[in-house]
């Protein structure tokens, strides 16, 4: 054998050894030792093991070194208004972090009660489905970060989730979306906004999932399907941004539906589920769905929010944060939790099915009553009610008065029953051609008759928000059509709105919200004007950028935006932030328009920047103007 052959076969069986040493561990090291020592090759053998010791002590030391949270270390949390969300905000304060919570309603309970568990606690109004809330979140904290240069955006935390429970044929089209809109796309959106910034300080995306998205729950399909599908964009973004220095990570919490708000519209899902069954439904699932849910609406739901007592919960989080070299996911699961979902990966088909079923827990059909609801008598025609509820409030549909009792047992159909039909309008005009209704005694279909008109014509004509200029409401478009719509009478509503503000400078715009009373009243709030009307004042323009970031339109100093802040702070739905939460939100909301924000402005620098910034508006008018010319000659 040549000498080159012995050096190839001494690294390969060197190399070998040291994949056995680190592979298995403590066991291969020491089964490399017996081995060397067998046949006369210790010295090697030492050397191989001492080598892979060092190497698995390096690793796991390497993985265990934490990091220390620093004041200076920026965390964004979406979905803060309860239960997950809140709690893990309130402990990254506390354990030093600087916090920035995010509420789909800086008035909800639990933006009022996180001061009390943290006072430090930023909080910003977020709506993950529409990207202007995103937009303004992540202006604010990149303004955030650029007034204050030592500071870092460290981690972002994506939360926000629904979860609407029902099976999914009741589901409406409404609540699908809503659960893909928030719990997936949303999450989307927010993570793709705040990947820059995440880039710029290399920091962590912690995208919370659930175990519905190993194991998905009857009753659960959509959601589960939208935290599959996290865990899916995770698995793959992870690999995408490891490049660039960012570290994904899956946290998957236990179950908390007691601790959280996550079910606290559940009585509003089962009535807008139950309000969109078409007949057959209805007859289908009647006593199922009211069993179905009674059972869901036992559990209990905190009037409060408060933080979760669990401490493997929080200690886990912090590994996610803290570590250097973080697990690529994390799971939280109580011992039920481990034991069933091990069952669900090694169990058959039918097996996990019936394991799944006895896990949820959920009211089992009584085949009976779907029997009775099957073979219900009356006519064959599909359209027709299969069954007649006596409960039946006249305002969600008729039903026929022959048949009408005061027991709640199911009743079959008789002949002159009433269909149900999709407005009051026509429910009311179906009343006349009810042979049994027109054969009732005068006095009595009468009274009926009446009591119908009156359900038909109490209609709530809902809510109008729009800017109105002070002093100038006017019957003509776009104002008087939209009032006209909600049946308001249109002069008395101009005349009020310009009473009110006739003290106010004639033109400015007015927030307005009129809430129409089923009466035809209504009732009238006018708010502060926009802040961006402000901005543009204090700034001296008329027109904001074209390109928000890449150029300036105009400047503002701090004391504008303080002042700003102290005008708007009076509307009532901006009364609870705190004079730096508006500061922030106002210089997010003018880099947004283009205005920069500055210390001192020096007036003459200003004058002259102005008149510059006047002809560049000239430029770009004239290129809109040739850009519609252009247009209007291709489409004609």
């Amino acid at each position: 054998m040549s000498v080159f052959s012995k050096i190839c076969l001494t690294l390969f069986e060197v190399a070998n050894e040291l994949y056995i040493g680190v592979g298995a561990g403590l066991v291969g090291m020491a089964v490399l030792i017996h081995h060397g020592y067998k046949t006369n090759q210790l010295l090697r053998t030492l050397s191989v093991a001492a080598v892979s010791l060092g190497s698995l002590i390096y690793v796991f030391q390497a993985a265990a070194e934490k990091r220390q949270p620093s004041s200076k270390q920026l965390i964004f949390i979406s979905g803060c208004d309860s239960g997950l969300g809140f709690s893990l905000a309130i402990h990254a304060a506390k354990i030093g972090f600087t916090v920035v919570a995010g509420f789909l309603s800086l008035d909800s309970q639990g933006a009022r009660e996180i001061k009390q568990f943290h006072s430090s606690i930023k909080q910003i109004q977020l709506d993950v489905t529409n990207n202007d809330s995103i937009f303004v979140a992540v202006e604010t904290i990149n303004q955030y970060l650029t007034s204050n240069p030592s500071y870092e955006f460290y981690a972002l935390i994506n939360n926000s989730a629904v979860m609407v429970f029902g099976e999914f044929e009741w589901q409406t089209e409404r609540l699908i979306q809503q659960q893909v809109h928030v719990n997936l796309l949303g999450m989307m959106n927010l993570s793709k906004a705040f990947i820059p910034t995440l880039r710029k300080y290399a920091g962590r995306l912690i995208n919370i999932t659930s175990h519905c998205s190993f194991t998905c729950l009857p009753g659960l399909s959509v959601y589960g399907a939208t935290k599959a599908g996290v865990k899916a964009f995770s698995d793959g973004l992870r690999v995408e941004l490891s490049k660039y220095g960012v570290k994904v990570i899956i946290f998957t919490p236990g179950s908390f539906v007691s601790e959280s708000n996550i079910m606290a519209r559940h009585p509003e899902h089962v009535h807008e589920m139950h309000r969109a069954f078409n007949r057959e439904q209805r007859a289908f699932y009647e006593e199922y769905f009211q069993r179905y849910h009674a059972f869901l609406l036992g559990i209990p739901i905190p009037k409060v929010p408060k933080p979760l007592d669990n401490h493997t919960l929080y200690r886990k989080f912090e590994d996610a944060l803290l570590l250097e070299s973080p697990k690529h996911a994390y799971k939280v699961e109580p011992f039920r939790y481990a034991f069933y979902h091990f069952l669900f990966k090694i169990s058959p088909v039918p097996l996990r099915d019936y394991f799944v079923l006895k896990f949820v827990k959920l009211p089992e059909t009584k085949r009976s009553v779907m029997s009775l609801l099957r073979q219900a008598e009356g006519p064959k025609d599909p359209g027709l009610i299969q069954n007649v509820n006596p409960n039946v409030d006249v305002i969600e549909g008729l039903v026929c008065y022959q048949c009408k009792s005061s027991t709640s047992e199911l009743q079959p159909l008789c002949d002159k029953s009433i269909f149900r039909l999709a407005t009051q309008e026509e429910k009311y005009n179906m009343s006349l051609q009810c042979p049994h209704y027109q054969g009732l005694p005068m006095s009595k279909a009468a009274a009926r008759m009446k009591s119908l008109k009156k359900v038909v014509e109490k209609v709530k004509h809902g809510k109008l928000r729009t800017n109105i200029p002070a002093g100038m409401a006017a019957a003509g478009p776009p104002l008087g059509p939209m009032l006209g719509q909600r049946g308001i009478n249109i002069a008395a509503f101009c005349k009020d709105f310009n009473e009110r503000t006739k003290d106010i400078k004639q033109g400015i715009p007015l927030p307005t919200r009129v809430v129409v009373n089923p009466d035809r009243s209504y009732e009238l709030v006018i708010t502060k004007p926009p802040v961006v009307y402000f901005l543009k004042q204090a700034a001296g323009i008329q027109r904001a950028a074209m390109q928000p970031g890449n150029e300036i339109s105009g400047k503002v100093t701090l004391k504008h935006v303080y002042e700003i802040a102290k005008i708007k702070r009076e509307d009532p739905a901006l009364e609870v932030k705190s004079m730096e939460e508006m500061c922030l939100m106002i210089c997010g909301i003018a880099r947004s328009c283009g205005i920069q924000v500055v210390k001192d402005l020096d007036p003459k620098e200003y004058e002259q920047f102005l008149i510059e910034r006047k002809e560049i508006e000239e430029q770009q008018k004239k290129e809109l103007q040739e850009k519609k010319e252009a247009k209007m000659l291709r489409t004609g």
